[in-house]
């Protein structure tokens, strides 16, 4: 069986965070574990905070701009910096995102139990 490339996250796409894991709340920043792969996360606080908003599915531009209006931000500051950790979470098995004009986007790094990642979100003193 082949294994299908997620598609590319950009500004149109519409992403949702994937529900085969567990997650706890460490006082504002977030830890999942990914029941599959067994690799756990964490999230800093602006991370933790697109965590919560992309439970539901949303469009990468609702998102950026909630940011811009949270952080006093532009909202294409914004999306420079939300698309590359949404994609980060869609490498990891943590989100699922569709697009109107699906594009590959594929990595070279591998999951593997037991391993641990800091995934980066866009820092709130750089928007």
């Amino acid at each position: 069986m082949q294994r299908q490339t997620p598609a590319s996250i950009t500004s149109a796409s519409r992403v949702v965070a994937r529900h085969d894991h567990v997650e706890a709340d460490l006082g504002g920043q977030a830890a999942l574990l990914h029941l599959r792969s067994g690799v756990y996360f964490t999230l800093d606080p602006t991370g933790s905070w697109i965590w919560k908003l992309i439970q539901q599915p949303r469009a990468v531009r609702e998102v950026a701009h909630e940011m811009a209006a949270r952080y006093d931000a532009s909202v294409e500051r914004c999306e420079e910096d939300l698309v590359p950790f949404l994609r980060d979470l869609q490498l990891h098995g943590l989100l699922t995102a569709t697009a109107e004009e699906a594009k590959n986007f594929s990595s070279k790094e591998h999951n593997r139990p037991g391993r641990a990642h800091q995934l980066a979100a866009p820092a709130a003193e750089s928007l």
